[in-house]
């Protein structure tokens, strides 16, 4: 009855938590510990959907996270110009510009932390009438655990955003730096 969050859940592959959910649930608890500030919380603004809790299932077994719920529209309503018109009809010239300022901001903000966004694309990136940026699917970046040190990273690209040197690379075994998100 929380209009304000949303979870994600994992389908479930077998009674037991495989290696795979294992490493989810780690990088989770990691993101929950040390999230990045919110830096347009002052205007009522989530700029990162990021993890909140974790979720269990009536056995407590892992199945998810409980995040933020975010408004907004795709990246691409505001780039393609038809689609603008449709969605955001009084997005200007400044606006565009605002919109994209933003982003840059908040993926300097996310890079300050220490993580890596991996997955920047489109679909990823949320934008509201005022110009904010909220960017979702948090639990693909790649996370450094601030204690251990163990980096937990960015399993999926997408592509046309993937950085040259990490075409035909499984990601899922490759650590990321900020140049790469610069890229994308």
């Amino acid at each position: 009855d929380r209009g304000d969050l949303v979870a994600k859940i994992y389908k479930p592959r077998a009674m037991k938590e495989t290696k795979e959910i294992l490493r989810k649930r780690s990088k989770l608890n990691v993101m929950i510990a040390s999230p990045p500030n919110n830096p347009t919380e002052t205007q009522g603004h989530t700029s990162i959907a990021w993890p909140l809790d974790v979720l269990t299932n009536t056995s407590h077994d892992f199945c998810g996270f409980l995040m933020p719920r975010i408004r907004g529209v795709n990246l691409i309503h505001v780039y393609n110009p038809k689609l603008r018109q449709k969605t955001l009809n009084d997005f200007n010239w400044k606006y565009l510009h605002v919109a994209a300022q933003n982003l840059a901001w908040i993926i300097h903000l996310i890079h300050n932390k220490g993580y890596v966004v991996g997955d920047i694309k489109p679909e990823n990136i949320l934008v509201n009438n005022r110009a904010l940026i909220s960017i979702v699917d948090t639990d693909s970046f790649q996370v450094t655990d601030p204690v251990g040190g163990m980096v937990h990273l960015c399993p999926v690209g997408s592509v046309g955003l993937t950085p040259p040197e990490l075409l035909g690379v499984d990601l899922g075994k490759v650590v990321q730096n900020h140049e790469h998100d610069n890229f994308r």
